[in-house]
């Protein structure tokens, strides 16, 4: 395999997850790029370039560059950041300022993806003189694909590729992308998604075949080209577009609705402050409100700027929000009538002249039986609970 090149310190981010969580969760770094200072590009090229790609991890691979918000933006690269850096690797670093980013995405009408990305694990082999050999964590194709995925916001992780995963799972079948297989062995680390890739290079080229699976839908290419690090970050581009295509949030200028979510089972305050994170990371301009806190249930209020099925589908990128059935309405306890009046309290001294009620002649439009006259204090209804609201527990 050819040294790897210049480009390699483009990918120069916190690492996103441990090797062994796949889970989903809130991307480090999401907000920083890093890009190399080219000596044949000026250092407003760079910083553009840094813009596009930001824009591209919040807004995808087909956001509309030649809007009017996002061509003011790019005339103004600098609007956008709070910090902007050289470094002793001779990169440029970039720290953007969030707030601006939504504003001028929202302005767009573009839809957004923030840092809740789902998890995704990784089979990868490279083809070797003596056959595929299984892509281990701390190898040298594992670092090109881990910083390239860091690169485009995906949250990428291997297996432990110890006895288990190798009796479970071979070279053929990773080169091969059989499905069955992969998915069977990747139950231990409960991924949303799982890649497998093929690697073949020589002293020209590099090759990868891959396969993506995601949520039931599987997407698959090829990525070629002389550099390693380019071809991986090809690959990233790819898997990142399709991660957007089912998890971006509509445009928060399209209309809100706004939802109750009850969380049961929080015991502590950093897992209320967990879950307050991770709520504010779902892609929505407003940040939620806190309703309530009773006990171990905590409640808050979001306006979320698409349906039902896609915040469900937010939320379970934590695999500790477990969603549950709403509690029960209690009944309603009958009315007790009221008590009758004592008739002898009730009655005068003396001689007392009865008289039968006046009875309604036919003639009358206004006579009713006396069995059809409205109650004239009927009981309070119960509330019913917001049908916009999403009940789970804390695991």
């Amino acid at each position: 395999m050819p040294v790897m090149r210049h480009l390699l310190s483009v990918f120069l981010l916190p690492a996103a997850l441990a090797s062994t969580c796949v889970s989903a969760a809130v991307v480090e770094g999401f907000y920083r790029v890093e890009l190399p200072q080219d000596e044949e590009k000026g250092r407003d090229e760079v910083i553009r370039e840094g813009v596009q790609v930001m824009l591209t991890r919040l807004a995808g691979e087909r956001v509309e560059r030649n809007a009017a918000s996002f061509s003011r933006a790019l005339d103004d690269p600098r609007s956008l950041m709070r910090r902007i850096a050289n470094t002793e690797r001779g990169t440029v670093t970039m720290d953007f300022e969030p707030a601006v980013l939504r504003e001028v995405l929202s302005s767009g009408g573009s839809p957004m993806l923030g840092r809740n990305r789902p998890g995704v694990l990784v089979w990868a082999v490279d083809a070797q003189s003596l056959g595929d050999e299984m892509v281990g964590q701390d190898s040298q194709w594992a670092d090109v694909l881990r910083r390239a995925a860091e690169h485009r916001a995906v949250p990428l992780s291997f297996p432990l590729a110890d006895l288990e995963d190798r009796g479970r799972v071979s070279e053929s079948s990773i080169r091969q992308a059989d499905d069955d297989a992969l998915a069977s062995a990747s139950e231990r680390y409960a991924p949303e998604g799982i890649l497998a890739v093929g690697a073949r290079s020589d002293d020209n080229e590099t090759e990868l075949s891959w396969t993506f699976w995601l949520n039931q839908q599987e997407y698959s290419g090829a990525e070629k080209a002389e550099d390693p690090a380019v071809a991986a970050d090809n690959l990233m581009k790819a898997v990142a577009a399709a991660i957007f295509d089912q998890y971006a949030v509509a445009a928060s200028g399209s209309e809100l609705s706004r939802w109750t979510i009850v969380v049961d089972e929080v015991g502590t305050l950093a897992e209320f402050a967990g879950i307050q994170r991770m709520i504010q990371q779902l892609g929505a301009n407003s940040s939620p409100q806190l309703l309530s806190v009773e006990g171990d249930k905590v409640t808050f209020r979001l306006a979320f700027p698409d349906d039902e099925a896609q915040l469900e589908r937010m939320l379970a990128l934590d695999h500790r929000m477990q969603r549950t059935e709403a509690p029960p309405v209690e009944p309603e306890p009958p009315a007790e009538p009221a008590p009758l009046p004592d008739i002898e309290e009730m009655a005068p001294e003396g001689d007392v002249e009865v008289t039968e009620p006046a009875q309604a002649t036919s003639d009358d439009p206004l006579a009713q039986p006396q069995a059809d006259l409205p109650d004239a204090s009927p009981a309070p209804s119960r509330p019913q609970p917001d049908p916009n609201t999403l009940y789970y527990r804390w695991r």
